[in-house]
């Protein structure tokens, strides 16, 4: 019986769309013509966290600490120069304006930055008086005066070396093989720096703005990158996705070719543009 009224209904939907096909028709173009009007305006993200069970305790610990503290989204960048060591007025000015640079960009977490040009991270030591807290580098650079130059680098590189904890984080001390030295061996002759890092950290809401926010910061990596005297690169979480979804707009017309290729096998299994067509008008009309 069950059957025979699912067949009964089945035959009165297929009859009043058959009755009405014409009104039923113009209905849908409309709705998909619309749809595909909201298209510029539809909020499109790369988030691996939305995959995570939210209810799981250590799912939602680590989400309580990265949304009330940060470094959730955290992008590292590596300046490392060609020739000698960072310790140069020109290289540490210019860790600095890109430290600048990445702190400018919407949604920075500015305290949670790590890097020599850092406000939080400064040289510990003792004199007669005490404890002494000092930032690495000054607010305004290195001094273009070249005595007191030479005195800002020998600070700078005294506190990365006596700081074990943040040390290996600020720079990369390499051999003359190009070996990372431990830190314990930060003091011989043959453990040079070589390279700088800058970590940032950006709230959630960079995840909103990916594609505007990525595309200024390869424009700015394509700015640094200019200068042969060092290699610039980028990497971490909001970089790497947001990146993922620009290619994916740069790159439309691989969807094109996809597309072709779906009309040409169904045209060839066919053999008429009714059978190739209507079937991805279909689909696009019921995505939309």
């Amino acid at each position: 019986m069950s059957t025979i009224n699912e067949n009964s209904m089945s035959a009165k939907y297929a009859r009043f769309v058959l009755k009405f096909r014409w009104p039923i028709m113009v209905l849908l173009l409309i709705g998909t013509i619309w749809s595909a009007l909201q298209i510029p305006n539809l909020d499109i993200r790369n988030d691996p966290d939305t995959l995570l069970p939210p209810t799981n305790r250590y799912v939602a610990t680590n989400l309580y600490a990265e949304h009330n503290f940060g470094m959730g989204n955290i992008m590292v960048v590596a300046m490392r120069v060609k020739d000698g060591d960072i310790y140069k007025p020109w290289f540490i000015n210019k860790v600095k304006e890109v430290h600048e640079r990445l702190e400018a960009l919407p949604n920075a977490r500015k305290p949670n930055f790590i890097d020599i040009a850092a406000q939080k991270i400064k040289y510990m030591g003792a004199d007669e008086n005490g404890l002494v807290f000092k930032r690495l580098i000054p607010t305004e650079g290195i001094s273009d005066d070249p005595e007191k130059a030479y005195e800002q680098l020998q600070f700078l590189k005294e506190g990365i070396k006596n700081n074990p904890v943040m040390g290996p984080m600020l720079v990369s001390m390499e051999d003359e093989n190009g070996n990372l030295c431990k830190y314990e061996d930060y003091d011989k002759p043959n453990c040079v720096a070589k390279a700088a890092y800058i970590i940032g950290d950006y709230d959630d809401g960079v995840k909103e703005i990916y594609l505007p926010w990525v595309r200024e910061v390869r424009k700015m990596k394509d700015e640094f990158s200019e200068d042969d005297r060092f290699e610039f690169l980028m990497a971490g979480e909001p970089y790497f996705l947001a990146g993922m979804l620009q290619d994916l707009v740069d790159r439309w017309w691989l969807f094109v070719i996809s597309i072709a290729i779906v009309v040409a096998v169904l045209w060839f299994e066919f053999r008429n543009w009714r059978g190739a067509l209507f079937p991805l008008i279909g689909v696009g009309m019921t995505i939309a």
